[in-house]
């Protein structure tokens, strides 16, 4: 079983992608969005615990997660190549 201190959930919708990142023990939770059509480009890290992905966005400086639980990143990952092509 993997440690978990502060995993990163991830949702997505058709106009926008949601990472929620809770805080010290789960009484509050940040938010960040990102417009689909803002994205330029992403860079994915397998970690041993957590998943990394930092995405390029068009006139803004980079969004990274750092605390993406493993099968988040994922399918984090294959839906940002599908946006590539």
């Amino acid at each position: 079983m993997r440690f978990r201190l502060l995993p990163e959930r991830i949702r997505f919708n058709e106009e926008k992608l949601v990472v929620s990142t809770p805080g010290l023990f789960h009484r509050w939770t940040n938010e960040a969005e990102v417009p689909w059509n803002k994205v330029a480009g992403f860079d994915y890290r397998s970690g041993i615990f957590w998943d990394a992905v930092e995405i390029e966005t068009r006139g803004q400086k980079p969004t990274i997660f750092r605390c993406l639980a493993k099968a988040d990143g994922e399918k984090f990952r294959e839906t940002l190549r599908r946006l590539e092509e």
